[in-house]
């Protein structure tokens, strides 16, 4: 999940297959750990049967002339199932050189396996090898672009934590730098891919619903204003990761948050890293999200998840490519609203890392969407808006997010808060719970009333962590409950009821 201090993701279950990679740099802060994430099917699923033969063998292919790309294979999650270790592999190619066309991986492991769950291409495993070929949507890899893919494997001995790993395109292999993408606040490229993505046609909002009446959102001063320049309060519910709960985006699961919790925006959390099960053809999902929120009238944001990664330019060449096909579509919605970086964590820093990946994000989403309103993370998992306050990024219609757990962040933090009001800073709690930092423990209702007493004083919008039925004190469902819409009480969690009595009120 995103909302936490720290991120642990385990995959459990003979058939249920997760998405997940330790995410633990909250626990240097807070001390805790990330409960386990349950995912969803991979989004491509193959089997031997299913790969092309060739006539020319791999072995006898020579390389291809300086190519300028980076093979980054990261083993992820681990586990022991019917008696063999299982461990999971995701791995980003990306290409700074030539377009890239008709690719195929062979990825070899130091013992026998069995090829288990596996998403975004076709797979035939042979003995110690793994092939894996290019299916339509990423069979081409554009210059200064990158793909994504990954498997499950299990073996009678510990899986390889570095496989020797080959990419061959056109029947040549490829020369390719080992893991570098593995390396923390690497800047990502300049954006140079071409989108071709078309600007859609917003529905019409139903009557009654809060864009009908309220209209394109703005920031005067430090509120958010409705198109009467009246003050505006967010009440959201964000999803869990759309890579490992898909089946809530959906329009009557947004209905349901609609009519039961009173919630008049919804946040759709996209993980930026493949890690934590991050794809591009997980934009589909977010136009689906988008399409459902703007049919509801209903307010969105479009959530850049950085977590585990901790410094949003780890990924920034990615972040730019996402931003530029997001806004072409959506430049022309009144309903829309952008979220650049989630929480940046770890060893990173206002002025040296967040701030210039802001005012860079800003610029390209201003060079097609001129209003829309943008959330900028801030440092210490979106804690230290008081820091962001001393040196604010220039521009019209910019929030900072604010994250708190209430069990762990009392009455120090909302000091922080005021201080960045005081200073003149523009903020939204773009995610929140009532349990700990991590998710879970005890939930502290007592301190959520006061946080919600203290945000309604100051029109401070609000967005509840998270529409899911995980197993975790902070979603909104109780576990394993199979509805994803028409929800009674009993349905709802302790988080989950409370929720609905504050933002009812």
């Amino acid at each position: 999940m995103k909302n936490i201090s720290v991120k642990t993701f385990l995959i459990c279950g003979a058939a249920i297959f997760v998405l997940g990679a330790a995410a633990g740099l909250y626990i240097a802060k807070h001390g805790v750990s990330e409960p386990a994430v349950t995912a969803t099917a991979p989004i491509v699923t193959t089997t031997a049967a299913e790969i092309v033969t060739e006539d020319t063998t791999l072995a006898s292919l020579m390389p291809t002339e300086a190519a300028n790309v980076e093979f980054n294979i990261s083993k992820g999650a681990q586990w022991e199932a019917d008696g063999k270790k299982v461990a999971q592999y995701d791995v980003v190619i990306k290409n700074a050189g030539s377009e890239i066309t008709d690719w195929q991986a062979v990825i070899t492991f130091d013992a026998d396996f069995e090829l288990g769950q596996s998403w975004s291409g076709v797979y035939a495993a042979d003995g110690k090898a793994l092939k894996v070929t290019a299916v339509d949507y990423n069979k081409v890899i554009p210059a200064s672009g990158e793909i994504n893919f990954g498997f499950q494997i299990s073996s009678a001995y510990e899986p390889s934590a570095e496989p020797d790993a080959k990419l061959y395109s056109g029947g040549s292999l490829v020369n390719t730098a080992g893991n570098p993408l593995q390396a923390g606040g690497k800047v990502g490229s300049e954006l140079t891919e071409v989108i071709t993505a078309q600007p859609k046609q917003q529905a019409a909002p139903e009557n009654g619903t809060p864009v009908q009446i309220n209209g394109k959102l703005s920031v005067k001063g430090t509120q958010i204003v409705n198109q009467n320049g009246q003050p505006f309060v967010i009440k959201g519910v964000s999803t869990h990761g759309i890579a490992w709960f898909p089946q809530y985006i959906n329009k009557d699961t947004f209905q349901s948050i609609r009519s039961t919790f009173g919630a008049n925006t919804i946040r759709l959390a996209l993980y930026s890293s493949s890690g934590e099960g991050y794809t591009k053809e997980l934009h589909k999902k977010v136009d689906e999200g988008v399409q459902y929120a703007s049919e509801l009238g209903m307010y969105v944001v479009i959530d850049w998840h950085i977590l585990g990664n901790g410094n949003p330019n780890t990924d920034k060449a990615a972040a730019e490519s996402f931003f530029k096909e997001m806004t072409a579509k959506y430049k022309d919605y009144n309903n829309v609203i952008y979220e650049i970086c989630n929480e940046p964590n770890g060893d990173v820093q206002w002025a040296r890392d967040i701030k210039p990946y802001a005012e860079s994000m800003v610029k390209l989403i201003r060079s097609v969407d001129n209003d829309a309103i943008i959330i900028i993370g801030t440092p210490t998992w979106s804690q230290d808006v008081d820091i962001a306050a001393q040196s604010p990024v220039q521009g019209s219609n910019l929030v900072y997010a604010f994250h708190f757990y209430a069990a762990t962040h009392k009455a120090q933090f909302r000091d922080k808060v005021s201080a960045a009001l005081n200073a003149g800073l523009p903020v939204i709690v773009s995610e929140f719970g009532i349990s700990d930092a991590s998710g879970n423990g005890t939930l502290d209702e007592a301190e959520g009333n006061a946080w919600m007493q203290f945000l309604d004083e100051r029109n401070i919008g609000r967005i509840c962590w998270s529409i899911s039925n995980k197993n975790e004190a902070c979603a909104l469902l109780t576990p394993d409950n199979p509805k994803t819409s028409g929800w009674s009480d009993s349905d709802l969690s302790g988080q989950g009821k409370w929720l609905k009595n504050a933002y009812n009120k």
